[in-house]
């Protein structure tokens, strides 16, 4: 099921992404989005996060779109009672 989750998330995560990169596309002809951040996988628990780097690059306006994205590609599952 972590497995999957993660599987999950990071397409979704993924679609997300291409969406920032598009919107603010101006800002990333020098540099791609990739290089400003950074996915950690943790398998033991199945998360996702990420690491911003070179944030004092970056407007805040592309930081939050960074965070919002991960936030909205979080799978959901209902609970089963």
């Amino acid at each position: 099921m972590k497995e999957q989750r993660i599987q999950q998330w990071t397409k979704k995560f993924n679609e997300e992404i291409a969406l920032v990169e598009l919107e603010f596309k101006s800002f990333f002809k020098r540099k791609p989005l990739k290089a400003y951040y950074h996915i950690k996988i943790h398998d033991d628990i199945g998360y996702i996060s990420i690491e911003i780097l070179n944030r004092q690059e970056l407007p805040t306006e592309i930081i939050d779109a960074i965070t919002v994205a991960l936030l909205r590609s979080k799978p959901r599952f209902k609970l089963i009672e």
